[in-house]
């Protein structure tokens, strides 16, 4: 799948609203996937950064 940062992280964000949390399993699952989310979104932006510094230029 050739994903933009933006669709990974609505997708990630549709999949962890869908987490059934009554479970352990499922507090787990919603706080790894609500980490990977905030990952992608410092990473999303470092990259707006990187690309607006070169617009810059």
């Amino acid at each position: 799948m050739n994903e933009t940062l933006e669709q990974q992280i609505k997708r990630l964000e549709f999949c962890r609203d869908c987490i059934d949390q009554s479970y352990k399993a499922g507090r787990d699952e919603y706080n790894r996937l609500e980490r990977m989310i905030e990952e992608l979104k410092e990473q999303l932006k470092s990259t707006d950064y990187v690309c607006s510094k070169r617009q810059r230029r």
